[in-house]
């Protein structure tokens, strides 16, 4: 079967590219034609490919076929091409997704300065586009940067710039503490001549995070999963930091997470309600009977006319 019998355009560019990049990353060497064959494309679809979209890869051609220069051969891992397969899959995702944005991503596998966590669009593209390319720059080369966030100042020393369910965030290290700041909302940026020491333990806790919430002092909240409902618990993680503890005999779970803040974990025990038991923290407990108490007050209170 042929790619595009069953992906649509954006995910078919995604696949196709991202297959090329592999099989030229193995040290393969293929024609145009063979190409076309194996993608169900147009020839000049895949010259595009070629000459365009990949023209930062160092690509050979010699006697019809083409192959990655030896110098570059197996410099991408399975991550980094992942990586490049989600960006070019979701165009609208970026403010500017050419090539000189593409080379930015992939010149240096293992400091990219981007995270993508999501399918996300925001309104206000050139505002964003500002502060990406100042947070790029200050990241890729470990700069401390200033800013004004809800009036309030910072420095902070930039790890990743993260796009969660339709915003584009920055994570960082704000003192001690790793902070996650709302793109659109910071103001002022001041790029510093001080340079910080990326701490691996900090960039392994950002990029392995559920979610946008990174606090480093994590509360763990365990719950009991009724029957119906658990085989969706154990087929994807639904909770942030999610781990299956237990299954009992009579089909439930027992589930702990860790959470950064309360209103993380109540939101998501709402939607799942009366299918799970809070076994602790009590807080917890609390804060969902008060909310359903206060739902339960406005939905009775007389609507006015």
């Amino acid at each position: 079967m042929k790619t595009s019998l069953y992906m649509d355009s954006k995910e078919s560019i995604a696949y196709r590219l991202s297959a090329i990049i592999i099989k030229l990353n193995a040290g393969e060497s293929f024609s145009i034609d063979k190409l076309v064959e194996e993608f169900g494309t147009s020839k000049r679809t895949i010259q595009r490919d070629i000459n365009e979209r990949l023209a930062f890869l160092p690509i050979e051609r010699s006697n019809g076929k083409i192959s990655l220069s030896a110098i570059a051969l197996g410099q991408l891992n399975q991550k980094d091409i992942r990586n490049f397969a989600q960006l070019c899959g979701v165009g609208e995702l970026f403010p500017k997704l050419d090539s000189t944005f593409i080379t930015s991503i992939l010149s240096n596998a293992y400091q990219t300065a981007y995270l993508v966590t999501g399918n996300a669009f925001e309104h206000d593209k050139a505002l964003i586009s500002q502060g990406l390319t100042k947070f790029e720059t200050a990241i890729t080369d470990n700069r401390m940067v200033s800013f004004t966030y809800k009036e309030k100042p910072y420095q902070v020393a930039p790890y990743k710039l993260i796009n969660y369910r339709q915003v584009w965030y920055l994570a960082a290290l704000d003192g001690v503490k790793i902070k996650t700041f709302h793109l659109g909302s910071i103001e002022n940026i001041q790029l510093s001549n001080t340079t910080f020491k990326p701490c691996s333990d900090i960039l392994a806790q950002i990029e392995n995070a559920d979610d946008i919430y990174l606090a480093q002092d994590a509360t763990e909240v365990v719950l009991k999963i009724s029957k119906d409902v658990a085989h969706y618990f154990t087929r994807r993680d639904i909770l942030p930091q999610q781990n299956v503890d237990k299954t009992l005999e009579s089909g439930e779970l027992i589930v702990s997470c860790a959470i950064s803040y309360d209103l993380q974990i109540v939101s998501v025990i709402k939607q799942w309600m009366p299918h799970l038991q809070i076994i602790s923290p009590q807080r917890i407990h609390e804060l969902v009977l008060r909310d359903m108490a206060l739902y339960r007050q406005l939905s009775q209170a007389p609507q006015p006319i």
